[in-house]
């Protein structure tokens, strides 16, 4: 099991010639297509665990650490997230079951009292990033100049409201698996929300006297929004630490400013065409 630590950021016109610039060396190109599941009640993602299958490959994300009551990030921590990657089916499936299970005994009144009164509270104060409606595609690009780079008029959230009203069966397209493999998605009665096509160019980068690569994908949704990430992939937590000061030495080389998180994908995806599952999401500060 490995730990993906990563920095995402916005791309510039030049940002192909900077990180060619910096030593960065172009992998490859590839386009898929990204599926992802919860619950009804958003069980998995509400704990920030994330169902995903990829061109017919299951992964799951989890946070890698859990944050101590008083314990406060750095900059360079509060720019990157780190989530543990699960790729082998079954231990998918447990780590699901187990996140359904604690899910099941929170709403059955087993849930840590401060952490309920924590969550009311933020309830009532509501999202403390946005404010009335969420933001609009276009409001949205006017803030990231690049997100309307090869926008398609496309409309993703339909696209998931027909897999959904079609059945789980229905997922087979994405993720090629046959209906008996599919059982334990209909025993958790966990459905797709979302679903999108990505354009990734990817870059390598090695610094000197350094083991462990940085990499850099530079991504296209087909819902116009474009955003970069650099991620460096450690096998456990011991060598978080080392990760993100590689990440934040590359964003310096590269010249990226800010101190704001960038919002990545699924951030933008929900917000504009899933607001309900965006707005809980906001007040359980999982985004």
């Amino acid at each position: 099991m490995s730990v993906e630590v990563e920095r995402k950021f916005v791309c510039d016109p030049d940002i192909k010639n900077k990180l060619r610039d910096i030593g960065a060396v172009c992998v490859g190109q590839c386009r898929f297509q990204d599926q992802y599941f919860d619950s009804p009640d958003f069980s998995l993602t509400l704990n920030d665990v994330w169902l995903r299958c990829r061109q017919g490959c299951w992964e799951l994300k989890c946070p890698a650490m859990e944050k101590m009551q008083g314990w406060e990030e750095d900059q360079a921590e509060r720019l990157c997230t780190r989530y543990r990657e699960i790729t082998i089916l079954p231990e998918i499936i447990a780590k699901v079951r187990e996140v359904m299970k604690e899910k099941c005994e929170e709403q059955n009144g087993l849930i840590n009292p401060l952490a309920e009164k924590e969550y009311k509270e933020s309830d009532k104060q509501g999202p403390k990033e946005e404010k009335g409606r969420p933001e609009t595609s276009r409001e949205i690009d006017q803030k990231n100049p690049v997100t309307s780079l090869d926008k398609k008029p496309l409309n993703p959230r339909a696209d998931v409201e027909k897999c959904i009203a079609a059945g789980i069966e229905h997922s087979n397209q994405c993720c090629a698996e046959s209906s008996s493999d599919l059982s334990w998605l209909r025993e958790m009665n966990l459905a797709p929300f979302a679903k999108f096509t990505t354009e990734r160019c990817s870059f390598s980068l090695t610094e000197e006297g350094e083991e462990g690569g940085i990499h850099v994908d530079l991504d296209q949704a087909d819902f116009g929004y474009c955003v970069g990430e650099i991620e460096v992939l450690v096998p456990d937590g011991k060598e978080v630490q080392s990760a993100l000061h590689k990440i934040q030495r590359t964003a310096e080389r590269l010249g990226l400013a800010g101190d704001q998180r960038v919002k990545g994908k699924m951030d933008v995806y929900l917000q504009m065409y899933c607001p309900e599952h965006y707005s809980k999401l906001l007040r359980a500060h999982v985004l």
